[in-house]
């Protein structure tokens, strides 16, 4: 906790300035002991599932007036883990308080994607960061409205399935089987969505040559992955009243994968984490022009190293590594590469 210390200063002198441009009086001076703090709120602090795109007013509160500006990053990320409403993605958002100040604001536009009725309310993280200054994050609670769905009787359908998932490489074969309840109405097309395991799922995906009149087309191949990582998908049938109920299935990639076409890097490359922020995995990816050793390691903003991912030689290509911060606090963390003559190091953000 900081600590409020009030100095006062009396000044006295026979006549309006002793002389050295200070006039004769009392002043009090406010100094806070303890660490510098920006607290993050969020207003609105709630939006409803169904609310569409809305902008969201995030104010950032000092402690105590600093002499130089302080730049906050601010991140959103989802909280409570659930399998139906999530957002699209929101980019970080830089929020700056000048110097002399206690306050300023920034926005963002948050957009909710619902899926299907009945979810319980899901909370949005917002966090922040800034050099030599803690920041205390805020939420915003996305809240299921339980909108029944338009054309009277009918109803969203049941989940596909029989959903089966084939690693290929970078590529995730999927296929499945038609739902045993259509909610009613002839199902229109499929959906998919996925995450890396542990992290997000991204909004979904309408799937080609499955609309209406194609609905028959059971399998889909996603690509663009990367190799080594675990996932999880959902595919859902979308009928006249909206997407259906998902059926999930998790699959990991192979590490390796060697082609004849296959592309090497031209150069080493710290190719970033994610999810960031995260909580408590992540997943750090590099790649490498040659073969070499490789040192990839995890500090806390003193310097202290927490955690040595790699350390060992390492073949050409792209690689990924998981880290795992179950034990460590909330936080902002550096992670270093080093590998052949070059160091690279990025930020990013636990939020627990």
């Amino acid at each position: 906790e900081s600590i409020v210390l009030t100095f006062i200063l009396i000044v006295t002198g026979r006549g309006a300035d002793t002389g050295n441009g200070i006039a004769p009086g009392t002043d009090t001076a406010r100094v806070v002991v303890g660490p510098e703090t920006v607290t993050l709120s969020a207003s609105p602090s709630s939006v409803a599932e169904g609310a569409g795109e809305t902008e969201i007013t995030v104010t950032g509160t000092l402690n105590a007036t600093r002499d130089e500006a302080t730049a906050v990053t601010v991140s959103v990320a989802g909280g409570t883990a659930v399998s139906g409403t999530d957002f699209t993605a929101v980019a970080d958002v830089a929020l700056t308080i000048p110097a002399n100040a206690m306050s300023a604001t920034a926005t963002f536009d948050l957009t909710p994607t619902p899926d299907r009725l009945d979810e319980p309310d899901e909370t949005v993280s917002v966090t922040g960061a800034a050099t030599g200054v803690k920041v205390t994050g805020a939420t915003v609670t996305i809240t299921d409205d339980d909108t029944p769905p338009p054309g009277g009787g009918g109803t969203i359908s049941d989940a596909p399935e029989n959903l089966r998932a084939i690693a290929g490489n970078a590529e995730v074969t999927l296929s499945w089987a038609e739902p045993n309840n259509d909610g009613g109405s002839a199902i229109t097309g499929y959906a998919y969505r996925y995450k890396e395991s542990g992290g997000l799922f991204i909004a979904y995906t309408n799937i080609p040559e499955s609309g209406p009149g194609e609905a028959n087309v059971r399998s889909y191949t996603v690509t663009g992955l990367t190799n080594g990582l675990e996932y999880v998908f959902h595919v859902q049938a979308v009928n006249e009243h909206g997407g259906g109920l998902p059926e999930e299935v998790t699959v990991t990639l192979p590490s390796r994968v060697h082609t004849e076409s296959e592309e090497l890097p031209t150069e080493v490359a710290l190719l970033g984490n994610y999810p960031n922020p995260f909580n408590p995995e992540t997943t750090i990816r590099y790649a490498l022009p040659q073969s070499g050793k490789v040192h990839l390691a995890v500090y806390d903003l003193l310097g202290h190293e927490v955690a040595v991912l790699v350390d060992e030689p390492k073949p050409a290509g792209h690689h990924a590594t998981r880290f795992d911060a179950g034990d460590l606090p909330s936080g902002a963390y550096v992670y270093r590469l080093q590998a052949q003559d070059k160091i690279m190091v990025q930020i990013m953000m636990l939020v627990k």
